[in-house]
């Protein structure tokens, strides 16, 4: 007996309409951050997110940084993305990871542009992380943007301490 017994599809409906997003900023969350070896044997850290706006949410990103490369461009490349990454997610010179694990969790805004399949490629065009910046923190509502009744005057916050407040004799 199959497991899909009853369901009909069609493998040639999948196309490739769906292999990436389009280029832009996406608010995202870090799910994985780990310190792994790459096919090469190197050792590099690897970066999964999850997006997590209202477009495209649940899109997963992936990342290596090679911050043990042995060619030093590439080592300069993966530096300066990894502290923009940093930056990003609240860490600093001050303040740095202990260990990958740190930013799991983490949210901040990841730019993407796309990079697109070769012509005898099976896959389509894919997505390829360029740039990361913390979120906008959003700031307390000013007084003005408050509704009216929840506004407190000076005048009304004065008098009701001076009505609450006993004489002295």
């Amino acid at each position: 007996m199959s497991d899909f017994e009853g369901f009909e599809f069609n493998v040639d409906d999948a196309g490739s309409d769906n292999t990436a997003i389009p280029k832009g900023d996406y608010p995202c969350v870090v799910t994985t951050c780990e310190k792994k070896k790459s096919q090469a044997g190197n050792d590099m850290i690897w970066l999964e997110l999850e997006v997590t706006g209202d477009k495209y949410a649940g899109w997963n990103l992936r990342k290596p940084f090679m911050l043990w490369a042995e060619n030093q461009e590439h080592l300069g490349y993966a530096k300066a993305d990894w502290a923009r990454l940093c930056k990003a997610t609240g860490f600093g010179n001050d303040n740095p990871p202990k260990n990958a694990h740190d930013l799991h969790g983490k949210a901040f805004i990841v730019s993407v542009a796309i990079e697109e399949a070769e012509a005898d490629s099976d896959y389509g065009d894919s997505n390829k992380i360029v740039g990361f910046k913390p979120l906008e923190k959003k700031s307390a509502p000013k007084a003005a943007d408050l509704p009216p009744s929840m506004v407190e005057s000076k005048e009304s916050s004065q008098s009701e301490k001076a009505a609450t407040n006993k004489p002295s004799l």
